[in-house]
Parts: C-alpha cells; sequence; structure tokens
C-alpha cells in the first residue's frame, strides 16, 4: 500500500482488501473518505488525469489527519519531501494478517516515483481537505440554527453586509465549475475579488470578537460585568456564525484557486499548494488567538464575579452564566473549525456556599485569636512577681 500525507490529511492506496484491512488495524476505517475518481473532483489538465489514473488503478481512501492519525504517520515514518510538501512511503505486510502491516519500504512505489500523478493527487487532497472543512462548517451553522444570510443581510454595516453578493457569487462560481469539470476564464471572472471581500469582513469580525474581550477587562465592578458579559453572550453567536461562513467561503474559492492553478500553470501548482495551505493555517491561528484570549477574560470576568458574590448575590451568578454562554457557543465554534480547544463549564458560587466558607474562616481565626490570646495571659500571670513576706507575720483573716 502507498501512504501518501499532506499535512492535513492521509490517502492510502492499495488492493481494496489490503486498504481497508490496514484502516481497521489503526482504527481508521469509520473516518475514512474514498477518493473520488475522474469527474469527482475538480482537477484537469495532465496532472489531474495522472492522478485519476494512479486511483483509478487502485482503491484509495483519505483520512483527515487528526492527533490519532498524526501518530500513524509518525509510526510509519513517512519519508518528507522539502519540494512537495508531502510525506510518502510503501506499506508492506504479510498476506491475510492484519498485524503484518508493521514493515515499512522506504522505496516509493513506481506511482508515487511519478512527479505528475503525485502532483495530482496532492491537489485531489488539498480539495478534500477544504471540501471536508466545508461540510464540517455547514453542519456548524445547521446545528445552532442561525440563518447567516438574515444576519448579513439586517445588518448595518457594509463590510458585513457586502458578504452577501460575495457568497452569491462563489457559491454560482462553485455550481459551474463543478458541472462542466472546470474553472473557466468567465467564472473566475466573477469571483476574481473575492478573496479581498471575505478577508475584510473576517478581520472586521475579528475586531468585534476582541473588542468584546476589552469590554470584559475594563468591567472594574460587578453591575457593569454582568452587563458586560451578557452582551458578549448575547452578541458573540452572531458574530462567530458570521466568522464560519468568512471561512466556508474562503475554503470553497481555494478548491476553485486550486483547479484554476491547476489547470492553467501546472507547474507552479506545488508552490500554490503548499502556499495555500499555509495561509489557511495562519487564519486558523489568528481565528485561534482571537477565541483564545476572549476565553481568558470569560474566565477571568466569572472568577472576579464568584469571589464577590456576598456583596452582589443577584450580578455574580448572572456572570458565570453568561460565561459559560459563550463558552458554549465557542466550543463549537473551535469544533467546526478544528482548532482544537475545550473548555469546561464553571460552577456558579452560591452565597450560602460563600457565607459558610466565610464564617467558617472567621470562626476559625477568632479560635487562633483566642488561643493567642489565652497563651498570652498565661504567660503574664506567670511572669507577675508574688509579693514578699516577712518571717513570723501571718495575715489575719
Amino acid at each position: 500500500m502507498e501512504l501518501v500525507s499532506d499535512g492535513e490529511g492521509l490517502s492510502v492506496l492499495g488492493s481494496a482488501t489490503a486498504v481497508e484491512r490496514f484502516l481497521l488495524a489503526e482504527g481508521l476505517e469509520r473516518s475514512a473518505t474514498s477518493l473520488p475518481g475522474p469527474g469527482g473532483v475538480l482537477a484537469v489538465g495532465a496532472s489531474g488525469a495522472q492522478a485519476a489514473s494512479t486511483i483509478a488503478e487502485n482503491f484509495g481512501r483519505w483520512v483527515k489527519l487528526t492527533e490519532e492519525s498524526v501518530e500513524l504517520v509518525k509510526k510509519y515514518g513517512l519519508r518528507d519531501s522539502k519540494a512537495t510538501g508531502l510525506s510518502t512511503g510503501v506499506v508492506k505486510g504479510e498476506s491475510g494478517r492484519i498485524k503484518g502491516f508493521v514493515q515499512f519500504a522506504r522505496t516509493p512505489a513506481a506511482s508515487l516515483r511519478n512527479p505528475a500523478a503525485l502532483a495530482g493527487l496532492a491537489g485531489v487532497m488539498a480539495q478534500l481537505a477544504m471540501k471536508q472543512s466545508m461540510d464540517e462548517i455547514a453542519g456548524y451553522l445547521e446545528r445552532i440554527e442561525d440563518k447567516v444570510d438574515d444576519v448579513l443581510c439586517a445588518h448595518r454595516d457594509a463590510v458585513v453586509a457586502d458578504l452577501v453578493g460575495v457568497e452569491l457569487a462563489v457559491e454560482e462560481a462553485y455550481a459551474l465549475s463543478a458541472r462542466i469539470g472546470r474553472v473557466s476564464d468567465v467564472t473566475w471572472s466573477k469571483i476574481d475579488d473575492a478573496p479581498m471581500a471575505i478577508g475584510r469582513t473576517q478581520a472586521y469580525v475579528l475586531r468585534q470578537v476582541r473588542g468584546l474581550s476589552a469590554k470584559l477587562q475594563d468591567a472594574a465592578r460587578v453591575g457593569p460585568l454582568a452587563y458586560a458579559a451578557t452582551a458578549t453572550a448575547a452578541e458573540l453567536q452572531e458574530w462567530l456564525s458570521v466568522l464560519a461562513r468568512t471561512v466556508q467561503l474562503q475554503e470553497e474559492v481555494g478548491v476553485l484557486e486550486l483547479a484554476r492553478v491547476l489547470e492553467d500553470s501546472p507547474e507552479d501548482h506545488e508552490q500554490h499548494r503548499m502556499a495555500l495551505q499555509e495561509s489557511r493555517q495562519e487564519r486558523r491561528d489568528a481565528i485561534g488567538r482571537v477565541t483564545s484570549a476572549l476565553v481568558l477574560q470569560l474566565d477571568a470576568a466569572a472568577e472576579r464575579a464568584n469571589h464577590r458574590v456576598l456583596r452582589h448575590p443577584s450580578k455574580s451568578p448572572e456572570v458565570v452564566a453568561a460565561r459559560n454562554a459563550a463558552i458554549a457557543s465557542l466550543g463549537e465554534f473551535h469544533a467546526a473549525l478544528s482548532l482544537g480547544q475545550e473548555v469546561e463549564a464553571l460552577a456558579v458560587r452560591r452565597w450560602g456556599q460563600a457565607f459558610n466558607q466565610v464564617r467558617g474562616r472567621a470562626v476559625e481565626a477568632t479560635g487562633e485569636r483566642a488561643k493567642a490570646l489565652g497563651h498570652g495571659a498565661s504567660s503574664r500571670a506567670r511572669a507577675i512577681p508574688r509579693p514578699h513576706r516577712r518571717p513570723g507575720r501571718e495575715t489575719s483573716d
């Protein structure tokens, strides 16, 4: 079997029996997707034809890299190529034995030595990764039952509202290209300026999320803190839905862009694919930094509120409840974008609990002071000199 990884996904090619046994042995059979044949992706030109031929000659499955599958790549010691950014190799095993897939052969198979086929396969894998990301985001938007189009249309800011026209153009271009199997000049002209418009909206939304963090940080008293936390929980879901939509559109444009380069400039395809992969990761890192900063501010706000529950028995629980609602929204968003950040809910500190803790500390402190006073009194009593009596003289009653 041939293994190919681009850092985001792992392709396994070989006989159907060998591939399925391998995936079953590694616990990846449920997450594996069949590699598409000719016409299944927007991969045309010489490289695309070579890739389609390679896939057609083998049974291929693709797996999105997770922590488990990353360990699998390390386990089999795939050989890295700086020129292509791919890790490749061949696994050999004894026929009929699942545990036989333990010997790794570093010598590439014939199809892996074909640069055109390998480049085309890398393009297919990149498109599969972006398509899966699009599907995961679409599922997220459906689960939260948030009508992003309604949010965009109702928004007063032109930077956000303009995304409506951009997404219509991108979806039209994507549908046309999927129908004819290529990205024509006319189709590409429809979305030529889409990346800039999408990026502008994404940057604007990230500024709004940073603004939510700043409001939480600036609120010194519990009353303003409760207001800021409640407003954050109410506004955050809207911003996250728009942010997710921008990422989804960027993935759609990426699929079209990769196909366009593969057809027009196949000699630049490898470098373009690697640059696109790096920019996708940079975008996710930037989003992760902003949302992580908000998580820290939400946690700090909840802790401040919990410590002041005695003086603010109604406002403090509001802060914690708002924090938990916002964290739940962020958790779903992080999962959809594979940001890998999980945060647990925080318990509300009850007034009675806080009172009992304070009373317990007060009683303990009082007891310690009493012991200290008693010890001091005894010491002073021992230090007082007794009166001197003359011998032979009695004191009358």
